[in-house]
């Protein structure tokens, strides 16, 4: 398995602890609403998150901890 392979894995596990703020106990994941998860160059990744309806109110909330959460894995930077 890639270095790659294993970060992907790892950061969808990780998205798998980021929870809906209106549904607390459903993750952005289990909604489906992940649709994409790129690992690029110089500790960087690329999630593409879809909402659950448009004018979603809690948008910038899921961004905010979907960005949170990732970091503290420590592999990747904010940029």
């Amino acid at each position: 398995m890639t270095l790659k392979n294993e970060l992907l894995i790892q950061v969808e596990k990780c998205l798998e602890n980021v929870k809906d703020p209106e549904i607390p106990s459903v993750s952005v994941v289990d909604l489906g609403m992940i649709e994409e998860i790129k690992i690029l160059e110089s500790n960087k990744v690329h999630i593409k998150a879809l909402p659950t309806f448009l004018g979603c109110p809690a948008l910038e909330i899921i961004r905010k901890n979907i960005t949170d959460t990732v970091l503290q894995m420590n592999e990747f930077h904010n940029s």
